[in-house]
């Protein structure tokens, strides 16, 4: 028994980019999961459209999901993979803010590219940050986890680069409605 091919592998590529790209157009917030439908169909289009071959398209999505221009007004023109690997790294970011383990293990980093997105935010990376429920989860930081260790510091937060980073993104999320 053979598999079958789906009628879509023989729509050529440049056309499955653009498929695979209003798919993703549709839902401007979160990763790109309407993408795993069109890559489910066959192995052929898992093929097409999986990185590394189709590096173009994630740096396409890169750039209508987040903030791209600040890397460009330092006079650094990134290439579609590596784009590709910042698209990876952010959604990784906004699932594990999402999931609100405040305790990660990996914490510092965390709280490091998110302070990144905000210093590069041009609208579109703090509305994935704020999707990703950002506020919340510095603030749940800051009552549950700056204080860790403050009989070091006469009862103060320590001086650590997560406690530093939590206060800042605070800061930067504060609205004049919040």
């Amino acid at each position: 028994m053979s598999a079958q091919r789906s009628s879509l592998c023989s729509v050529p590529i440049e056309v499955l980019d653009n498929i695979a790209f209003e798919l993703v157009s549709d839902t401007p917030h979160g990763p790109p999961s309407a993408l795993l439908p069109l890559l489910l169909t066959c192995k052929d289009l898992h093929r097409a459209l999986s990185p590394p071959g189709c590096v173009d398209l994630y740096a396409r999505i890169f750039k209508a999901k987040f903030d791209h221009l600040p890397v460009a007004r330092r006079a650094f023109k990134p290439r579609s993979s590596q784009y590709l690997d910042q698209l990876v790294d952010y959604c990784k970011l906004l699932q594990i803010i999402r999931s609100g383990d405040i305790y990660y293990l990996d914490i510092d980093n965390v709280l490091f590219m998110a302070l990144m997105m905000m210093t590069e935010n041009d609208g579109k990376n703090r509305a994935q940050l704020e999707w990703a429920g950002l506020d919340g989860f510095v603030h749940r930081f800051a009552r549950e986890r700056l204080y860790e260790n403050r009989e070091l510091y006469n009862g103060w937060p320590g001086e650590s680069p997560q406690n530093a980073c939590a206060l800042w993104l605070m800061w930067m999320m504060t609205t004049e409605g919040t």
